[in-house]
């Protein structure tokens, strides 16, 4: 069996087909393998996690009280985690713990199409994985594939340590906007009311030219962008577009 198998009766398959084509074409190579005992080798209590799922499903139907769900979790083992796909990415090949959602689908797809890792390709530490829902949920937004192994290789050289170049690019990009700002990332989080570094409160401080960017503060600035455009802020919705639209 093949992902797009997987994929192509979901109601989320026409726009994610519109969205991103290569990516949904691209599922139609990666072979649906037989999932293996050893790939839960990094369970850590994993009934927790599977109670949790059903005491969300009882509180949602109203089948328990709130007090009734709070008692229950806090009787529960943490911490806990469960492995529920996995993907093989330079073979191609992924594999499901039991029927996927939508979310995991496209999660170990992404693995195999962007080459990606999980500290590039994820959804709760601004990796790409944000920015494509994002692109997915937003009709006025033109995010593509494009944009992200463009995320990915900006991330990935703030990672090793490149965050000069790093700016370069996004401050390139972000000067399109003629806004009143010292040209380095750190001036643009601040003029959008951001703090991304605690020894600078004023965007035209000229010592920002001097500051030497780490890792987290490039990634803590994507993330604002990626955050801020979810939540409709008009600064951080600019830069999103700018930087990253193709």
């Amino acid at each position: 069996m093949k992902l797009y198998d997987l994929l192509k009766d979901r109601p989320i398959f026409g726009k994610l087909k519109d969205k991103y084509p290569a990516f949904v074409e691209y599922s139609k190579k990666v072979e649906v393998v037989e999932w293996q005992k050893e790939f839960e080798e990094f369970d850590v209590n994993p009934e927790t996690v599977d109670a949790i799922e059903f005491l969300n499903m009882l509180l949602q139907n109203n089948l328990i009280s709130e007090e009734e769900y709070e008692k229950h979790i806090r009787n529960l083992k943490f911490p806990a985690s469960k492995t529920v796909g996995i993907a093989f990415r330079d073979e191609d090949k992924v594999s499901f713990r039991g029927y996927p959602s939508d979310e995991i689908l496209i999660h170990e797809l992404g693995h195999c199409f962007f080459k990606a890792n999980d500290l590039l390709w994820n959804s709760i530490y601004g990796g790409g994985e944000s920015l494509f829902w994002l692109g997915l949920k937003r009709d006025d937004i033109k995010i593509t594939e494009q944009s992200i192994f463009f995320y990915h290789s900006l991330l990935e050289r703030a990672l090793q340590g490149d965050t000069e170049t790093v700016n370069q690019i996004v401050v390139e990009k972000l000067s399109k906007l003629d806004l009143d700002v010292l040209p380095h990332i750190l001036s643009y989080a601040l003029y959008a009311g951001s703090i991304l570094e605690p020894d600078f409160i004023d965007h035209k401080d000229e010592n920002i030219l001097n500051f030497k960017l780490q890792a987290h503060h490039v990634q803590r600035f994507f993330v604002n962008c990626i955050m801020g455009t979810h939540y409709n802020d008009p600064l951080y919705t600019a830069y999103t577009k700018t930087i990253f639209e193709f």
